[in-house]
C-alpha cells in the first residue's frame, strides 16, 4: 500500500505540516527533524502527490521545456537531463514543443505560465536567442535559463547554458582531415539558429587553419 503524508508523520513523530514544510524545502525546519522526516520517507517510499502540492501551496512546482526542433534525439537527450534534475528536486517537467515562426507564440507560452502554474522555462534555440521573446516571459514572473549556441554570454537577461558549436564543428572537421580527407562537405541547418552559424565558422577555420581552399559548392543547406 503506498504511503501517504501521514504515514510519514506518525512514523516520524511530526506533524503532517512539519513533513509538508520538509518536502517543501522550506528554511524554517530545523536540520535534525528535516533529517529525521527524510529518514522516514526514504524508509516508506514515500512519494508526494505534486499535483496536490501545486493546488495547496503558493509555490509552483513544475518546470517547462520549450522547443522548436523536430530531432527526436535532440529533444530526448534534453528532456531525459531536465527531467532527471526535476526528479531530485521534487519538480514536475511540462513539455512543450511549439513553432517560433507562429503570430501567436507570445500568447501561447503566457497563457501556458499563467494557466499551468509553472515555476520556471527552459529555452531552446531559437526562442532562447530572442532577447524580446525573453524579456516577456520574465515581465511574467517566471524564471528563465536559455540553452545557447556559442562560447560567450550575450547579455545578462537570464541565465544561459551555452554549447560550443563551433569548437566542436572544429574537431570533428579536423578529424577528418587527420584522416587525410580534403574535400569535406557541410550540410547546414536552418540559418536562423545560431548553433548552423557557429558550426560553419568552425568547419571553415579548420580548412583554413589546414591551408584548405574552402570551396562554397561543398556547402549544402
Amino acid at each position: 500500500m503506498k504511503a501517504t503524508i501521514n504515514d510519514v508523520a506518525k512514523q516520524a513523530g511530526v506533524s503532517i505540516k512539519t513533513v509538508s514544510r520538509v518536502m517543501n524545502n522550506e528554511p524554517s525546519v530545523r536540520q535534525p527533524t528535516r533529517e529525521k522526516v527524510m529518514e522516514v520517507v526514504k524508509e516508506l517510499n514515500y512519494k508526494p502527490n505534486l499535483a496536490a502540492r501545486n493546488l495547496a501551496s503558493t509555490k509552483a512546482y513544475s518546470i517547462a521545456f520549450i522547443y522548436d526542433n523536430p530531432n527526436a534525439y535532440y529533444v530526448i537527450d534534453m528532456q531525459n537531463g531536465i527531467l532527471s534534475a526535476c526528479k531530485k528536486q521534487g519538480f514536475e517537467l511540462l513539455i512543450h514543443p511549439c513553432s517560433s515562426k507562429s503570430d501567436n507564440i507570445l500568447e501561447e507560452i503566457s497563457n501556458m505560465v499563467k494557466h499551468s502554474r509553472i515555476a520556471g522555462l527552459v529555452l531552446t534555440p531559437p526562442f532562447s536567442e530572442m532577447p524580446e521573446f525573453v524579456k516577456h516571459l520574465l515581465d511574467l514572473e517566471v524564471d528563465v535559463v536559455r540553452i545557447m549556441s556559442g562560447d560567450t554570454v550575450p547579455d545578462d537577461l537570464a541565465p544561459c547554458i551555452m554549447v560550443n558549436d563551433h569548437q566542436a564543428s572544429m574537431s570533428i572537421t579536423q578529424h577528418l582531415i587527420d584522416l587525410g580527407h580534403k574535400n569535406i562537405g557541410f550540410i547546414a541547418g536552418q540559418a536562423e539558429h545560431m548553433s548552423t552559424v557557429e558550426r560553419l565558422k568552425g568547419y571553415k577555420q579548420a580548412l583554413k587553419e589546414n591551408g584548405i581552399t574552402i570551396d562554397e559548392r561543398l556547402i549544402i543547406e
